[in-house]
């Protein structure tokens, strides 16, 4: 009887064999499937020069995260939310509290009141 040989392959964790076509390890659950990931250029701008840019003003951030090329980047996308929750907390917080009380206190017309 022929019997072909089906691609192999082993777990990375637990070194389980099982057919190259299986999703998930038997042994251990493991999801087989490489997750492809942008490496290097993401568009016209590298990974880190675009990340970096989400910081620089808020215009970016919002760019990052509408623009096809962007927006599909995990690494990018990350940046821009996390660059807009930035923002939005010192917004925030400078809307609860404008002022400092060491910049109050040097006021003349400041007195504390009760």
């Amino acid at each position: 009887m022929d019997q072909t040989q089906a691609p192999v392959q082993s777990c990375p964790d637990c070194a389980a064999q099982m057919p190259a076509a299986v999703r998930f390890c038997p042994g251990c659950g493991r999801s087989m499937q490489i997750i492809a990931r942008a490496q290097g250029k993401v568009g016209v701008l590298s990974e880190n020069v675009a990340g970096a840019l989400a910081y620089f003003t808020i215009l970016p951030a919002i760019l990052f995260l509408f623009l096809e090329p962007y927006r599909r980047n995990l690494f990018i996308r990350f940046q821009g939310l996390y660059a807009l929750s930035v923002f939005l907390q010192l917004v925030v917080t400078r809307w609860i509290r404008p002022y400092p009380d060491f910049i109050l206190q040097r006021d003349p017309h400041f007195r504390l009141q009760s």
